[in-house]
Formats: structure tokens, sequence, C-alpha cells
């Protein structure tokens, strides 16, 4: 059967009467819509479950339904398309609407007859139609926010939400353009890290290794055994972080920090925790030998230099602390490597700043990270905000993913599952009974194993499936919570002073420029942003400053 052509969706040639792929689907027929099908088409527009799955939930009247009909059936509306679907007996079951966009898009929708409902015909339909006259044009799909079948076909379409159409629906539900496009995904050698891939599962191993290369290169092979795709490490030293200050500034307090940390200075606690760098390259070769990526998140220019000569990273990740550092952020964009960055304390115009520097500087594929960092053993389900994963994903038009800095497997299952996380991120430690500054919520090898499996069950089964015996859906409701930016609990407010600023690291005579060799930026976070450091660079001391001292404006002339 060939289609009429009309301008703007051409050459639509049937392939079958049948969905060749699918021998369980129903079978079905697709024929352009006629004069005699306007009343019915009326009929199943007004009723009031397709109202409230419309853009607009109004009802229509019949002068504007049949003018409407009769332009797209006459051709007057050359980009629009409306067919109607029948079952093998020939009782109309659905219609299905072509539109081409200017965007170079053909947006499709559909309706389904009320008494076809709940019968697969929504997706039978949907599918057939794009399979036999849309096989390799770009398709898209206008959905209300919450629209559960409509995503799941959409989905089935390998769609993927892309941003909030600035309309919006009638009754005030937001409208999502969900889009087939691939062009936000990231290929890390033949790994493709996208919306509707598997989900790029991090073991992060920070300071898990107590110093000693041993327990590091086990913590690699750990989780290579686990099912892990890639195994990190952080580049730093207590040097290249922050001060060696004894400054009040500089010594960890708040009552919910971990016991082993209260009272240490900074510089004491990184030391114990840092990775030393010589082990680095020696780490990255154990890990191409057995077949994990292996990557870092570095702290500082040295850092990146260091993972680009001696270690040889094919990305990097920015820890949610370091979102913020701006010069930082440049000089990782320089390399021209794909870029993971984690956002847990960053409000939505820091992470805009992010990825607006990283790409404005040579980093093209980026993949951003809500992070819930309370660092919590017994963390509450509450406080995960996974409605924000999607909402990343709309608001920034960037791949989205989950790192959890809490004990558990719950949540980050259900980010992976539930909410499409494309990257999910967990710290591994050989034994919690081992101690360390990130034991207390970081899994064991066991543990980072049947999380791994459980979201590839639910890759394939769903949700229900990857919970079982360990979750419910009312954790599902519970992880979901509300879309926020920023801290999310007393936790993290409180965690939020670890993040770098501007700081003088040498004393200062007034009247000396400020240089290089003078100020930094370093943990933590008691002086200006390093958003501001470039403008910093240059200006003139109008005191003494003494070392160690947190940098505001008022400490020089601009």
């Amino acid at each position: 059967m060939k289609l009429t052509e009309k301008k703007g969706i051409t050459g639509f040639q049937r392939k079958s009467n049948t969905m060749s792929k699918n021998k369980t689907q129903p079978t079905l027929h697709i024929r352009q819509v006629v004069l005699d099908d306007v009343r019915m088409l009326l009929d199943w527009r007004n009723d009031p479950l397709t109202r409230k799955q419309s853009r607009s939930s109004e009802e229509i009247s019949w002068e504007m339904h049949l003018s409407y009909v009769t332009n797209v059936i006459e051709g007057r509306v050359p980009t629009r398309h409306l067919y109607l679907v029948e079952n093998e007996e020939g009782t109309p079951v659905g219609t299905v609407r072509s539109d081409a966009s200017d965007d170079g898009y053909i947006e499709i929708s559909y309706t389904v007859a009320p008494g076809s409902r709940g019968k697969g015909i929504g997706s039978a339909m949907v599918m057939q139609f794009v399979e036999e006259f849309l096989d390799g044009k770009k398709i898209k799909a206008v959905i209300k926010k919450g629209s559960g079948p409509s995503e799941a076909i959409a989905r089935a379409l390998h769609l993927s939400p892309r941003e909030e159409e600035s309309a919006g629906g009638t009754d005030g539900i937001p409208l999502i353009v969900w889009r087939q496009d691939i062009s936000m995904s990231i290929a890390i050698g033949a790994r493709k890290i996208g919306y509707g891939e598997p989900s790029f599962i991090i073991a992060e191993i920070s300071g898990n290794h107590h110093q000693k290369y041993e327990e590091a290169e086990q913590l690699v092979r750990a989780a290579k055994e686990a099912g892990a795709d890639a195994v990190k490490l952080q580049t730093y030293t207590a040097d290249t972080i922050t001060l060696n200050s004894d400054k009040e500034y500089f010594r960890v307090s708040g009552k919910d920090q971990p016991d082993t940390w209260k009272g240490e200075t900074l510089y004491n606690l990184y030391q114990t925790a840092y990775t030393p760098w010589e082990w680095q390259p020696r780490l990255k070769k154990v890990a191409d030998e057995i077949g994990i990526l292996l990557f870092s998140s570095p702290f500082d220019d040295t850092a990146v230099d260091f993972l680009e000569k001696e270690v040889g990273v094919d990305f990097y990740k920015i820890a949610s602390y370091e979102a913020v550092h701006i010069p930082l952020l440049r000089k990782v964009a320089s390399t021209r490597r794909p870029v993971i960055i984690s956002v847990g304390f960053a409000d939505k115009e820091e992470i805009a700043l992010a990825i607006e520097t990283l790409k404005n500087n040579g980093a093209s594929n980026v993949v951003v990270l809500h992070c819930v960092t309370a660092y919590s053993d017994t963390p509450r389900l509450s406080d995960m905000n996974l409605a924000t994963i999607d909402d990343i994903r709309v608001r920034f038009r960037v791949e989205a993913g989950f790192s959890d800095n809490n004990g558990g497997i719950v949540a980050p299952i259900i980010a992976a599952v539930v909410h499409k996380a494309v990257v999910v991120e967990k710290h591994l430690t050989l034994s919690r009974g081992l101690g360390g500054p990130d034991a207390r919520f970081s899994l064991e090898p066991d543990e980072l194993r049947e999380m791994v499996a459980r979201i590839r069950k639910g890759e394939r089964e769903g949700i229900e499936a990857a919970l079982e015996g360990i979750g419910t859906m009312v954790d599902v409701a519970e992880t979901n919570g509300v879309v926020n930016y920023g801290p999310a609990s007393p936790q993290e407010a409180e965690n939020r002073i670890f993040r770098p600023s501007v700081w003088v690291k040498k004393d200062i005579k007034k009247g000396e420029r400020l240089t290089l060799e003078n100020i930094r930026v370093a943990r933590p976070s008691h002086g200006l942003a390093p958003k501001f450091f470039d403008d910093i660079l240059d200006t003139v001391a109008t005191r003494d400053i003494e070392a160690a001292t947190p940098f505001s404006w008022d400490l020089v002339s601009t």
C-alpha cells in the first residue's frame, strides 16, 4: 500500500500489514483518516481520560474538530498526517498523528479508543506505525510529565526526555519533549554511556586502601569481579587540596562528621586519605590487564597534567565539592576528554556555570550526577530526591546519573532502573571493619556485586524484580522525593564547608600584587568563590595579609 505523499513527509512506503519483528503484537491495519471518521474521532478526543492526557484538557467543539480534520485530509496542513488504526476485524482502535517539525524531527502522537484501552494497543500501533512509515527518520514526542504509558512507549522507541516545552499543558502539568537523539551520549572506548544504555557503574576507591598499595590493587580487582564498569581514584595530595594550617578554619567540626574526622586538620586528614601518585600508573596497568576502565578525580592543575602524562586516563570525574572550582573545570575541559561531574551541593546557577565552563573550554561530552553527600551509613530514603536526576536531564540537556555517598544499595538501584541514571557511583572497601575515612558508607565487594546484579536484572525485568527481597514500591516513591538543588539535609548543609575557595597561601605585604605565587584555590570554603580567582589576580593588597587567610574583596583594591 502506497500512502499519498505530502510535502514535509514523503516516500512513506508500507513494508507490511503486520509487525514483522514481534509476532506477539496485535495484527493492525493503518489507513488515512476520511471524513466519515470525524464524529467517532471527536468522541474519542473528548473522552475525559483522553483529555487528561492531551496537551489541552479542554473539550473540542464539533465545528473546530471538523475544520481541523478536513484541513488535514485535504492537504491544507502539508506537514501533518492523521491515520486511523483498525484491528484485524476492521474495528477502529485508535489514531496516530505525525507532524514534521522545523527542527528536522517528526513528532508523533496517538489516541487509543476508549473501548480498546488496557490491551497494549497504544504501544502496538505506535511501534507498527514508526516501523512501517518512519523508518530511518528522527522522531520526537511531547508528553505530559508523569504519563506512564506514553513514557513507556517513548522509551521503547529509544526516545529520551530532553527539554521542557515552554508552553506547557492547559492544566499546568509540564510537557516534556522526548527525542530520538543520541547526541548527548558519550563513548569511552567501546562503552557507550547514555539514556537507554546499561547504567555505567563506577566503584570509587577513595582512601579505602589505608595507604597500602596491595589493598588498592585488591580493590581494583574486586571492582572488576563485582561487575563494575570502571574504578575511580582521587588524584591529590594534602598540599594540592588544602593548606598546612592548624587555624580553626582548617579543623573538622560539626556533629554529623565521622568521629574519625572530628578535630583533625584537613591537611592531616588528607594525608591519610590520599592515593599516592606513584601507585596510579601501576593501578592503571592492572586495570587495563583485567579489563576494567580506570580514571580519576583531579583536584588541581598539577593533577590533570599528571593524569594526562603519566597515567593516561580516557575521561575525568569532577567531585561535588569541586563543581564550583571554575579554574579546575577549565583545565580539565582543555584535555577535550569526556567529563562526569557530581553536583551535590550546587544550586541551579552553579550547575549551569559548571556545564557552560566545561563545554566552552573543550569538553563537549558531559554527564551530570545528582549526588547525595550526607556520608550516612543509614541514610533516609526521603533525602535521596531522585526526581532531580530526571530534572537535570531536561533542565540542562545533558545525560544524568547518580553518585551516592551513603550506605546501602536500594537508592542506587532505583536511580538506575526507575530514573534511568546513566552513571551510578558508589564507594568500595574491602571491609568496613578495617576502618578508614570513607569506610562507614562504603560497600563491601559482595554488596557491590549484589547491587550490580540487581541493576542489570532491573534493566531487563523492571524495578520490582530488582528490589525483590530488599525493597518495595513504597521505597521507590519515597526516594523520588522532590527536585532539589543544593543541600537536601542538615548533614549536607554542614558539608558545604569543604568546598574550595580563594586563600592567601603565603604572607603578603601591603601594596604587593596578587599572583599565583601568593594566592590559590583550596579547601575549605571560607573565602571568595573560585569563579572570582581570575578577577583577583594582579590586584594590589590594601594591607598586610597573613598566610592561610580566607580571601575577601576588602583585602584588595580593584
